[in-house]
């Protein structure tokens, strides 16, 4: 009897203990971990501010390859939550949901776990540092509060090791995705980078190589685009749409694309409008060098850029009439033309005013968003010249520039086969009014 008394007595003791060193432990755990990277802190903070790259990053994954995630509310920013489920006992199932954004600088999740403890929050804050303020420094908080949970304040006295090894995987994950992005600071764009949908439309088309400078390519235009007008005219043509270039290779000394009008029937009554092509202003640049931020240096310099008009039946226009099909116009084609029909899908696309020089830097800008973004590339990367071909070598001509994106679910985009054509001319070639 006397032992079973001294063990209740040395259990009670144990319990009380238990107790007082419990309510002695702190309520509430706070752990941090950071990281440096060398990327523009809008690309850090558009990452952290939605889902879209969550998997690719977060140490649940790597505990888990097989877990699944269910993306709802926003897409971005606040509203946008994740939840996660995972036959793994050390994830098992929770969410993440954002609750408060501050552009470039905080963005703060709750989230919710079968860890003990309430009131949990995921915090990451962003500073630029380095010199000149062109690195961005990521610190990730987890906070948690255990209340009068004593097995949760004990709990709390691991969180450094359990939680906050996985802010320091999740921290290291997030860096090197991050080195994955091109270093270019889309925000400076004069027009947001948005999704749209292009629609197809039937084109006539020269595959043109040409120098990367501002003769090269100005002749290699000039030449292509007469053959495209000659076989325009000679069939009744009118442009249906702007001009495009749709790279193929931008090297070092060379550039490769496809000269591409859209076209369509003349309707009964309609006059052919005066055909313009590409020539040399006085006033333009020789090269069009490009500065660090990927901006010609012939446009404004500090001004802001104006936005550009865009035309009516523009690459992202709705449009109205079925497209006839190809053998059905019926066009006689000459020299290095094709016909073909035009990618048709989703879409990066924005918009640029300067010289054409710029524009590669442009194209990575929105190769940038999209990585960001989660999206996946298909097909090349076009411009539509906005002002014709006569005025796209100046400093301050006007582009929409497009980046073919797969849609999920769907299968990938196929160029269609061309009708017709001979080897494209290049910048050395032949006028095509010279027979």
């Amino acid at each position: 009897m006397t032992r079973v008394l001294e063990f209740i007595v040395a259990a009670v003791l144990v319990a009380v203990l238990f107790v007082i060193v419990g309510l002695v432990l702190p309520s509430e755990r706070t752990v941090s971990h950071t990281v440096e990277t060398n990327r523009p802190i809008t690309v850090v903070y558009d990452v952290v501010n939605s889902f879209k790259r969550f998997k690719d990053w977060s140490p649940l994954t790597q505990k888990d390859p097989r877990i699944t995630y269910t993306a709802s509310g926003a897409e971005v920013g606040e509203g946008a939550s994740l939840a996660y489920n995972s036959r793994n006992r050390d994830v098992n199932q929770g969410s993440w949901k954002i609750v408060s954004s501050t552009p470039q600088e905080q963005v703060v999740y709750d989230v919710e776990n079968d860890a003990r403890g309430q009131d949990k929050t995921m915090t990451f804050d962003l500073r630029k540092t380095g010199r000149n303020g062109r690195n961005v420094e990521i610190k990730q908080t987890y906070h948690v509060d255990y209340g009068f949970d004593l097995f949760g304040r004990y709990a709390g006295m691991y969180v450094d090791r359990t939680v906050g090894g996985d802010l320091k995987r999740g921290l290291e994950n997030l860096s090197t995705m991050l080195t994955t992005i091109p270093r270019f600071d889309y925000s400076v764009l004069p027009r947001p980078v948005q999704v749209v949908d292009v629609a197809q439309r039937n084109a006539l088309v020269v595959p043109t190589n040409a120098p990367r400078n501002n003769d090269g390519m100005i002749l290699a235009v000039e030449n292509n685009l007469g053959w495209i007008e000659r076989v325009m005219e000679s069939n009744d043509l009118v442009a249906d749409g702007p001009l495009r270039l749709v790279t193929t290779e931008y090297g070092a000394e060379n550039y490769a694309f496809d000269l591409v009008q859209p076209v369509r029937r003349l309707a009964d009554g309609e006059e052919a409008p005066e055909q313009a092509t590409a020539s040399r202003d006085e006033d333009e640049g020789e090269d069009g060098e490009e500065n660090g931020d990927g901006q010609a240096t012939a446009m404004t310099g500090d001004e802001e850029q104006p936005l550009v008009t865009l035309p009516a039946n523009y690459a992202a226009a709705e449009r109205r009439e079925p497209l006839p099909e190809l053998e059905s116009l019926d066009i006689e084609l000459a020299g290095p033309v094709l016909l073909r029909r035009t990618y048709e899908g989703r879409a990066a696309m924005t918009v640029y005013v300067g010289h054409p020089a710029g524009l590669p830097a442009i194209r990575d800008q929105i190769r940038a968003w999209l990585l960001v973004h989660g999206e996946e590339t298909q097909g090349r990367p076009f411009d539509e010249y906005l002002l014709g071909a006569a005025k796209s070598f100046a400093p301050d001509s006007e582009f929409a520039v497009y980046w073919p994106i797969k849609t999920p679910g769907q299968p990938d985009w196929v160029e269609p086969e061309p009708i017709g054509g001979e080897q494209a001319a290049d910048a050395d070639g032949e006028d095509a009014e010279e027979e």
